[in-house]
């Protein structure tokens, strides 16, 4: 009768072992590659504050990071709408960051107003991963129009000074359009060149 009871406990030791083996083996095969689903891919990208995007037509950096995956090959595109305006830009310039993920970068021109746009990565097995659509405002539209010096002359003590700041600072605005022209120009000239 001992043996018999012996022997139970043995088969069952045995079978409790087994399961226990399976199911850590079952546990990890997804980190030894053994099972077939995959890490999913993220869009991640932190849309700036309105006090950060530069004046108009200024260069803003956006810059998007993959979260899932470290393969910097696959292709971006970013769908934008800038003051209205429609455009896709591919996102060209990629990299591995600090943190080991693949990072993807595009520069472009800071909008008047607002600015709407969307990511879509195209995966190597055909599928495109879209992300969610992010938005750009500016607190307030900036007034570019120019005072004229004879209104700022007619004025006195603080509201001539106030005058005077809002006039510099619109003619650094228009700086700043007309060197942001001459650049795109000078571009286009050698874009029409080759």
């Amino acid at each position: 009768m001992a043996s018999k009871a012996t022997k139970i406990a043995s088969a069952w030791y045995q079978l409790s072992a087994a399961v226990c083996l399976g199911w850590c083996l079952y546990a990890a095969a997804p980190v030894c590659g053994q099972s077939s689903a995959e890490i999913p891919v993220e869009i991640y990208h932190e849309t700036p504050e309105p006090s950060e995007i530069p004046p108009p037509g200024e260069p803003l950096s956006i810059n998007v990071q993959l979260l899932g995956s470290r393969d910097i090959t696959m292709k971006m595109i970013a769908f934008l709408a800038i003051d209205g305006q429609l455009t896709q830009a591919p996102l060209e310039n990629r990299y591995l960051n600090a943190y080991d993920r693949p990072e993807f970068s595009l520069k472009i021109h800071a909008p008047q107003t607002e600015m709407s746009y969307q990511f879509v990565l195209y995966k190597p097995d055909g599928k495109a991963l879209s992300s969610v659509r992010y938005q750009l405002r500016r607190p307030c539209r900036l007034n570019t129009a120019l005072s004229s010096a004879e209104e700022v002359a007619k004025l006195q003590g603080e509201e001539r000074l106030n005058s005077l700041v809002v006039l510099a600072r619109n003619l650094k605005l228009h700086s700043s359009a007309y060197a942001q022209a001459i650049t795109l120009l000078q571009e286009l000239k050698e874009m029409i060149k080759e």
